[in-house]
């Protein structure tokens, strides 16, 4: 009967979640803390702008969405230490990756398909683009953060408008009607308190608490990049430093090559400019054959000398033709 051995998990992989747990108690202790001292929750449950708890809403939100995203990080880190195991023992060709659902997959995969196709892989725009999603969910949590800080401020500003409308209202009763005093003065001091939460809010649980976590997911972002750039350089950078290589062999053949084919082609032409000479020497001896047959030709010289004398005979009977008798000069018989 076979035994099946159960690979370990890796404990190294934990690293990012128990950062965050530890952060996420911290963060519990501080909020507790601010309960329990200024009564934070009974402020929040009674607050009637609502500010506070769009604050706390927002934050949990936050919370919820990088712990998913610490989660999924988590999962990545389990199947790098995996990965990077089998790549060390097998290089990164031999590697089978059947379903390739984790990200760490499709770049492993990446890098395989573009050795075997014998394209030279560029790892850091390829780390760009395939982690760019991971650092979107880091900025959209830090995003959220300065959203919280921002929705404090805002509160301030309505505590204070409040606390302002408050005291005008109990300084115009008093002298008149006592009860209308002390219902100003409560509504300032609720105004007040609206404008204190707010910032404490929105400055610790935003600014603070929030971007914490944004900054530990990010980190893990970068950190698992690392180790991911460190497993490909390390342990298969040489598969293909092999393509470049054997690119580097082809691309100098053809270079022979075609450095053959200009010599042939020189050579071509050389003989080209031999033959033009030849045939040019050739033209010249003929035109003096043709000039020598029209110097010894004799009846060339005999037609020439009849075209002179009837020339001549022409023109003599032109200067003789005025000595002629006309026809009305002759007498009648």
């Amino acid at each position: 009967m076979a035994v099946h051995h159960q690979q370990a998990v890796d404990q190294r992989g934990l690293k990012t979640l128990v950062i965050w747990l530890l952060w996420a108690i911290t963060s519990g202790v501080v909020f507790f803390m601010l309960y329990r001292e200024a009564g934070v929750l009974d402020f929040i449950l009674s607050d009637n702008t609502h500010i506070t708890q769009v604050i706390l809403a927002m934050f949990l939100f936050g919370v919820l969405v990088n712990f998913f995203h610490v989660c999924m990080l988590t999962m990545e880190w389990f199947r790098i230490y995996r990965l990077e195991k089998q790549v060390k023992k097998r290089g990164l060709l031999e590697l089978v990756i059947r379903r390739g659902r984790r990200l760490v997959d499709m770049v492993l995969l990446d890098v395989q398909h573009m050795i075997k196709t014998q394209a030279t892989p560029n790892i850091d725009i390829l780390m760009v683009t395939r982690f760019s999603n991971q650092y979107r969910i880091s900025d959209f949590v830090q995003l959220m953060g300065n959203l919280l800080i921002t929705i404090g401020l805002i509160g301030t500003v309505l505590g204070m408008t409040l606390t302002m409308s408050g005291l005008n209202s109990a300084l115009s009763a008093v002298g008149e009607d006592q009860r209308l005093v002390m219902e100003g003065v409560e509504h300032a001091m609720a105004g007040m308190g609206v404008a204190f939460y707010t910032t404490l809010l929105g400055s610790i649980l935003g600014g603070v608490l929030l971007r914490v976590f944004a900054w530990i997911a990010k980190s893990s972002v970068e950190s698992l990049q690392d180790k991911l750039m460190h497993t490909l350089q390390v342990y298969a950078a040489a598969e293909w430093q092999l393509q470049e290589v054997r690119d580097m062999a082809i691309m100098q053949a053809h270079v022979q090559q075609l450095s053959e084919r200009t010599e042939l082609l020189q050579r071509a032409m050389q003989g080209s400019r031999q033959e033009m000479a030849l045939f040019r020497e050739e033209l010249q001896a003929l035109q003096q054959s043709l000039e020598a047959i029209n110097s010894n030709d004799t009846m060339r010289e005999l037609a020439v000398s009849h075209a002179r004398y009837f020339r001549d005979l022409r023109q003599s009977r032109g200067l003789l033709s005025f000595l002629r008798p006309r026809s009305q000069d002759t007498p009648a018989e």
